[in-house]
């Protein structure tokens, strides 16, 4: 299926933001599922599912998944999955960050998933970082 213009112009953003999450050596990997040549990186799959934005530093002590969620998606079980998912495998890096991109009408909704995931996998020394359309600050 493809993506929509928003969900692209949202991956960008965690592509623009991500490094600023990696500790560590200068030394970074980022990968990422915007359209690109054939046989370029994707980012690994996590758990069951492959995030928007993979991003680690070398050697890996950090690691930092971002994913965009536009409003068709963000409420969905396959969003809640998939979430848990990266929040699981996160725990192995501690430090690491949990960045979820979404339209600025969806902020509030978005830190509330993402708080709940982390419960959920008892995660609570995760970075979880919300990033909106508007501000992209984070």
């Amino acid at each position: 299926m493809a993506e929509s213009v928003k969900h692209l112009e949202l991956v960008r953003v965690l592509v623009r933001c991500a490094p600023k999450h990696l500790r560590g050596s200068e030394h970074r990997s980022i990968l990422h599922d915007l359209p690109g040549p054939i046989g370029c990186d994707k980012p690994p799959k996590v758990g069951a599912f492959r995030p928007d934005v993979y991003a680690a530093d070398v050697p890996t002590t950090t690691v930092v998944i971002g994913e965009a969620k536009t409003g068709d998606d963000l409420d969905t079980e396959h969003t809640r999955k998939q979430l848990l998912d990266f929040a699981l495998f996160l725990k192995l890096y501690p430090g690491s960050s949990l960045l979820l991109a979404v339209p600025w009408s969806l902020r509030a909704r978005a830190q509330f998933l993402l708080e709940r995931t982390a419960e959920e996998a008892d995660a609570f020394d995760l970075n979880l970082v919300v990033i909106d359309d508007v501000s992209e600050t984070q």
